[in-house]
C-alpha cells in the first residue's frame, strides 16, 4: 500500500507540470448600440439670438470595432440625431420700420464615422481610450417662420406683412473630423457597458455629444 501512494504521489505532480494554462482569447472585434445627448452649435442662423446651440437632441447608434492589437481599434458608427425645437429672431426693417422675424426650426441627420483609437490598459475590467477621426453628416433642415407684424404709423395699427421665401437649400452634407474620450467597463465576460464624449470639429466646435450604451465581444 505504502508503494501504491508513494507511486501515486510522484506521478500526479508530473502530470499536473505537464499541463499548460491556455490564456484568456483576448476580444478581436465588438458591436455596441448606443443613445445619447447631442448639442450642436446653430450660431450661423441667427446674428442676434443670444442662444447659439441647439442642446435638446436626441441621438441613436450602432458601432463595429476591430482590434487591430490588444490597444489599437478601429470603429465604424452609423447613427441617426434629432434636435428639438431651436427658435431664433433676426431685426429687420420692412417699409422704413423696425420689426423682428422668428422662427423655429428642427434638424434631422444622417452619421456614418471612423475612426482610430487607443484603449489602455490589458484586457482588465475598466477600460479608458481616446479616439479621432471623421464622421461624414447629411443634415435636413425644417424651418417654421412664424408672422411677422409692423407698426404703421399712418393709420396707428398693426399690420401683418409678407416677406420674400428664402430659397430651400435640401439636405446639406459635410465632414467634420472629430476627437472623444471615454471609458468602457465589463459587467460579464463578453459584455460591456460603454460611455464616451465626442466633439466635432471645423472652423468652430460642432457638435458635442455624450452617448452610453451596451455591447459585446466576440
Amino acid at each position: 500500500m505504502t508503494f501504491v501512494l508513494v507511486g501515486a504521489c510522484a506521478t500526479f505532480p508530473g502530470m499536473a507540470g505537464a499541463q499548460t494554462v491556455e490564456p484568456a482569447s483576448l476580444p478581436r472585434a465588438e458591436v455596441a448600440g448606443s443613445i445619447g445627448w447631442l448639442n450642436a452649435n446653430k450660431s450661423g442662423l441667427s446674428s442676434a439670438s443670444s442662444n447659439d446651440w441647439s442642446n435638446t437632441g436626441l441621438y441613436g447608434g450602432g458601432t463595429f470595432g476591430w482590434y487591430w492589437t490588444d490597444h489599437h481599434k478601429l470603429e465604424v458608427d452609423g447613427a441617426a440625431s434629432r434636435s428639438g425645437r431651436f427658435f431664433t429672431y433676426e431685426p429687420i426693417t420692412v417699409g422704413g420700420a423696425f420689426t423682428a422675424r422668428y422662427a423655429d426650426y428642427r434638424f434631422l441627420t444622417g452619421r456614418l464615422a471612423v475612426s482610430e483609437r487607443y484603449q489602455f490598459r490589458h484586457n482588465v475590467w475598466l477600460h479608458p481610450h481616446v479616439g479621432g477621426g471623421l464622421e461624414l453628416v447629411r443634415e435636413t433642415t425644417r424651418e417654421d417662420a412664424q408672422p411677422v407684424f409692423v407698426f404703421d404709423p399712418v393709420s396707428r395699427q398693426t399690420r401683418q406683412v409678407q416677406l420674400p421665401e428664402e430659397d430651400d437649400e435640401g439636405p446639406k452634407v459635410t465632414v467634420r473630423p472629430f476627437v472623444d474620450v471615454g471609458f468602457k467597463t465589463y459587467f460579464s465576460p463578453r459584455g460591456f457597458f460603454r460611455t464616451d464624449l465626442r466633439l466635432s470639429v471645423r472652423s468652430k466646435v460642432e457638435d458635442v455629444l455624450l452617448r452610453f450604451g451596451f455591447g459585446v465581444d466576440f
